[in-house]
């Protein structure tokens, strides 16, 4: 990770972001369930 411009540090926000989707998804119909 270096001067040799191979990986762009940027691109980690959209792995992070696809990856944690289910857990997000997850979260919000436990939430949706909680309230009935």
């Amino acid at each position: 990770f270096g001067e040799d411009n191979v990986y762009n540090q940027n691109d980690a926000g959209g792995f992070i972001n696809l990856f944690g989707l289910p857990l997000a998804v997850r979260a919000k119909l436990n939430q949706k369930h909680e309230k009935k």
